[in-house]
C-alpha cells in the first residue's frame, strides 16, 4: 500500500523511534512510502539548514613531523597535504611551503 501525500517529517520521526533495526530502505517499503522520495525531502532538509557553530573554539593541536626538514629547506613544496578539522571542513592542499601550510591553517583557526 502506497501513501498518497505522506508527511515525511513523520516518517523521520517515526523511523528514529520505531526502526527497531531495520534499513530506512525497509521501513519505507513497510511504511508504503517512496525510499527515493523521502531521501529526496531529507537532503532538502539538510541543505536548508543553517550551518551552526562548533560548541567549542577551535584548538591547535600539536603537530611532530619526524625528520621535519630544516629551517633552511623551509621553501620545499609539500607534494600533498590533506586536513580535516574539528567541525568537517576538509582542506587540500598541493605544492606548498611549509610556510604556507602554517600561514593557512594559523588564518582558518583564527
Amino acid at each position: 500500500m502506497s501513501v498518497r501525500n505522506p508527511n515525511y517529517q513523520q516518517v523521520h520521526d517515526l523511523y528514529e523511534l520505531c526502526s527497531d533495526g531495520r534499513s530506512l530502505q525497509e521501513f519505507c517499503r513497510m511504511s508504503g512510502v517512496s525510499y527515493q522520495k523521502y531521501m529526496e525531502w531529507l537532503r532538502g532538509q539538510e541543505l536548508s539548514k543553517p550551518l551552526k557553530k562548533p560548541d567549542s573554539e577551535p584548538v591547535m593541536g600539536t603537530v611532530s613531523i619526524p625528520d621535519a626538514p630544516s629551517s633552511q629547506t623551509n621553501d620545499c613544496p609539500i607534494r600533498d597535504l590533506n586536513v580535516r578539522l574539528a567541525n568537517g571542513t576538509f582542506l587540500k592542499m598541493h605544492h606548498v611551503s611549509l610556510d604556507e601550510c602554517v600561514s593557512v591553517l594559523q588564518k582558518l583557526l583564527s
